[in-house]
């Protein structure tokens, strides 16, 4: 069982990733107002959302293929590992 220090850090810790979560999801918000009043319904638009969109989905393709080849060089421990890090509904 954890001190009651470390509980105490731990929590706080937790607090403050808690609290950048939510910053950053407010702040997400913020700027896709933003960006939509100001680019509107747009071939810009559409340009600037797959400029955005792109770099994220290639990271996450090339993520994908690299723990398939851990788990095909490592056998069945990196397979239970490549399962946990892969998720199966990812949103492009």
């Amino acid at each position: 069982m954890p001190s009651v220090n470390a509980q105490k850090r731990i929590g706080i810790a937790a607090l403050i990733w808690g609290a950048s979560m939510m910053l950053s999801r407010a702040i997400g918000v913020i700027r896709e107002s933003v960006i939509g009043r100001t680019l509107g319904d747009s071939p810009e638009a559409d340009a600037y959302w797959a400029a955005f969109a792109l770099p994220g989905f290639l990271q996450y393709m090339l993520a994908g293929v690299v723990l398939l080849q851990v788990a095909r060089e490592h056998g069945d421990e990196a397979v239970s590992y490549t399962h946990l890090t892969l998720p199966t509904n990812r949103e492009v």
